[in-house]
């Protein structure tokens, strides 16, 4: 289960000329999950990330740069299992058009076994 995506504004040295997707997820018990790939799509743009990656965002942390400024543009954000299947729900996300929301985040919560 994703919860609803809030927004931040970047923290890093490239400060308003960067636009990313972050977040993190947690198991049954509230627990970091690094064992998962993230998957973010959008046209003509596909990455795919490790859970872990980007501990600014928790043990189970993840971002994924998607531009140089912020602007409204949308993207689809979907957990990948061992096996490479998707195992949650296929999650729009819009990013922010102003600095301090040029960082999407969303967190995931593990809800049921996988």
């Amino acid at each position: 289960m994703a919860r609803e995506v809030r927004y931040e504004p970047n923290t890093n040295a490239q400060q308003c000329q960067w636009l990313s997707i972050a977040g993190n997820i947690t198991g049954l018990g509230g627990e970091p999950v690094i064992d998962l790939a993230v998957e973010v799509s959008g046209d003509d743009f596909l990455v795919v990330v490790f859970a872990g990656s980007q501990t600014a965002f928790g043990d189970s942390g993840f971002e994924v740069p998607v531009g140089s400024s912020p602007r409204r543009d949308e993207y689809t954000v979907q957990l990948i299992g061992s096996l490479g299947t998707p195992i949650s729900e296929a999650v729009e996300v819009i990013t922010g058009d102003r600095c301090d929301t040029n960082v999407a985040v969303i967190e995931f919560a593990q809800v049921n076994e996988y």
